[in-house]
């Protein structure tokens, strides 16, 4: 359960201000954040991340690690955001704006990404068995880096 200060604060903050949120250690868990603008917020490793995040504005975010597991994230807009070392096991990204994201080392098993735009997104080193893309965008994706990289 979210520990209701944290989710208050969230609340208030909601893309008022141009300098980032920083989330780390808050405890959200199973929090709905949905349809919030978080633009530019900080949610790494130690906080425990909502389950609901459809329709919200997490562009730019700097979701380093962060755990999303079967996070709802649908038609969420996550342009140029970090989600290196993300857990998005099972998550649904589905008509997500995922475009410019790095997505380093992500993990996107079984997540659905149906009709997102990944649009230069770098995908390089993420684990993708068993991702639904059906009708997604992927122009410029970076899956490989050269050998001298």
């Amino acid at each position: 359960m979210a520990n209701e200060k944290h989710l208050k604060e969230v609340q208030a903050y909601s893309g008022r201000y141009r300098e980032p949120m920083k989330l780390n250690g808050a405890d959200l868990r199973g929090a709905s954040l949905r349809g919030m603008n978080l633009e530019w917020v900080t949610m790494g490793v130690s906080g425990a991340t909502p389950s609901n995040l459809q329709d919200a504005d997490l562009s730019g975010a700097n979701l380093y690690g962060a755990n999303l597991n079967h996070a709802h994230l649908n038609r969420a807009n996550l342009s140029k955001a970090c989600l290196v070392r993300a857990n998005l096991t099972g998550a649904d990204l589905s008509h997500a704006n995922l475009e410019g994201a790095q997505l380093t080392d992500a993990d996107l098993r079984f997540a659905n990404l149906s009709y997102a735009n990944l649009t230069g997104a770098d995908l390089f080193g993420a684990k993708i068995y068993g991702t639904q893309l059906d009708g997604a965008t992927l122009n410029g994706i970076v899956i490989s880096r050269p050998d001298n990289y």
